[in-house]
């Protein structure tokens, strides 16, 4: 997929820097972990009353793509211990703002839209850039891997600030898996060029 990013003036911006404190979601190959198995899953989620019928439908992912999601580790199955028989998908998101100045104020670069390899455009995305923390990475090889994968940058003219990296954890119901409870724990780091 292609993604275009533009730089935005603070107040162009105000709303989504502001997310970012609140957490926002959604978003991007690691080791696969053979013993995750399609099978186990399914059977995971139907011993906790979650269907997987829904995936794969609209807009949400197929169920391959959650397998995926916990066979490289990017993302992970959880219980809940507040609730009976409550199974959550945990996901960490490292978010990038990065600023530069200029004489109107700090400029942030934004994803503004996305072109899936199938030529779908989805207009108007709006977020800082993200990724999705694999397991073995920590916060700063995960930006790392955003500037060079994503944005093409190279990550030596950024100064991030990892002494002072936000954090914000938030759940809801999952659009890409229907009926699948998600954790997001954003890690927002700061950069400036």
């Amino acid at each position: 997929r292609t993604q275009t990013y533009e730089w935005q003036l603070s107040q162009e911006v105000g709303d989504i820097l502001e997310a970012s404190a609140r957490g926002s979601t959604e978003v991007t190959s690691i080791d696969d972990n053979p013993d995750v198995t399609s099978e186990d899953i399914r059977k995971l989620l139907n011993a906790h009353n979650i269907s997987t019928r829904r995936f794969g439908s609209g807009k949400a992912k197929p169920f391959e793509s959650l397998v995926d999601e916990l066979r490289t580790g990017r993302a992970r199955l959880l219980l809940d211990a507040t609730k009976h028989k409550s199974l959550v998908r945990v996901i960490d998101l490292v978010f990038l703002r990065i600023a530069f100045q200029t004489d109107h104020g700090p400029r942030y670069l934004i994803q503004t839209r996305e072109v899936y390899p199938d030529g779908c455009v989805c207009m108007e995305t709006n977020q800082m850039p993200v990724a999705k923390k694999a397991p073995h990475e920590s916060i700063m090889q995960t930006a790392s891997r955003i500037c060079k994968e994503m944005l093409q940058m190279d990550d030596s003219s950024i100064r991030f600030d990892f002494s002072n990296v936000g954090y914000f954890e938030h759940e809801e119901f999952s659009r890409s898996y229907p009926g699948l409870r998600t954790v997001y724990c954003q890690h927002t780091l700061t950069g400036v060029i």
